[in-house]
């Protein structure tokens, strides 16, 4: 039982830190295009 409740946080977990390094990645991308960044 507790090694299921263990998987289950880190299921959560990991989803709730995937979507706010997603959310990062975006805003940095954005940011770079509105600057106009050149290869």
């Amino acid at each position: 039982m507790v090694e299921d409740f263990v998987s289950i946080i880190t299921s959560f977990s990991a989803r709730i830190y995937g979507a706010r390094g997603g959310r990062k990645i975006k805003q940095t991308l954005d940011q770079l295009q509105k600057e106009g960044v050149r290869e």
